[in-house]
């Protein structure tokens, strides 16, 4: 169950336990993926980060724009996840697949949207009859001509952790919807709230952190037809309170020395709720930055 926002709310520094009321609306549900390495050198289908994607053997397998077989990052299986973030699916996985050989893990800088060289596949059932051949694969494993920010041999578990991400400072909303802790306003509240709210590892949901290279929805679009894409002023309403569009889908922190997004930075999968209602991956935004 998700805890009650209060007990986020109750590790405040003395100095913005006045500005509750402020803060609170903007706090978003998230599941935190606590990783654990595993022995298994699995194709299961567990959530995990690393090991053999569990791939329907009746499906062509995914690969980039020059035919590269894709390998597998992230595997999610919704049924092991706790039922606390309202529109994400119930069941099936999602696969989050990057490209071996590029130095950009197969994003387009030019458009986050672009899928040709990384992919999210969702299977909407767990895949029974399954794959178990994947020699093909064996060229793009860690290797002189291989750039990922894992080692695919190297399977990670996930513990499950619902709670309360909080809003960061390196949000474009943040002064928008925090303007009282801005660093305008009053510079040390903004320090105090910056080393309150880190939204750093790797989650479902909640609100995104960007470190060094700010927030890359302030310049980069999203798809025409989004609210996002909107001027301010024709920008609908929120149905709420919270800030709760467009939903970070996943955000994948490095760990240790074993995941590292360039140097020690954060990936980020972003997904409008009508997509998600719908089930359709295919206009997820995909952008990292190095720590």
């Amino acid at each position: 169950m998700l805890p009650p926002p209060a007990d986020c709310l109750a590790t405040l520094p003395p100095s913005l336990q006045p500005y509750q009321a402020l803060i609170a609306p903007t706090l978003a549900p998230c599941v935190v993926l606590t990783l654990a390495k595993s022995r298994k050198k699995t194709a299961g289908p567990e959530g995990r980060i690393g090991g053999l994607p569990t791939w329907p053997v009746a499906k062509p397998y995914p690969t980039g724009s020059n035919g590269t077989p894709l390998v597998l990052f992230a595997q999610l299986n919704f049924q092991e996840l706790p039922p606390v973030l309202e529109g994400f699916p119930r069941q099936g996985l999602l696969q989050v697949f990057l490209h071996p050989s590029d130095t950009l893990y197969g994003q387009n800088h030019e458009d986050d949207f672009d899928q040709a060289n990384w992919r999210l596949v969702y299977h909407p059932e767990v895949p029974t009859e399954v794959l178990t051949d994947y020699g093909f694969l064996t060229d793009y494993l860690p290797g002189s001509d291989v750039v990922l920010p894992h080692n695919p041999k190297t399977v990670f578990g996930f513990d499950y952790q619902p709670g309360w991400c909080p809003l960061g400072v390196d949000d474009g909303r943040f002064n928008a919807y925090l303007p009282a802790l801005s660093y305008e306003a009053n510079d040390a509240l903004w320090d105090d709230y910056a080393a309150w709210a880190t939204s750093r590892g790797t989650l479902l949901g909640g609100h995104p952190a960007f470190y060094n290279q700010g927030d890359p929805r302030e310049t980069d679009p999203f798809p025409p037809d989004s609210w996002y894409a909107q001027p301010a002023a024709e920008r609908p309403p929120y149905l709420d309170t919270r800030i709760s569009e467009p939903l970070q889908l996943l955000q994948a922190d490095s760990y240790k020395a074993e995941i590292l997004w360039g140097d020690a930075g954060t990936a980020h999968w972003f997904i409008e709720p009508s997509d998600l209602a719908a089930l359709r991956f295919d206009r997820v935004r995909f952008t990292w930055s190095c720590g």
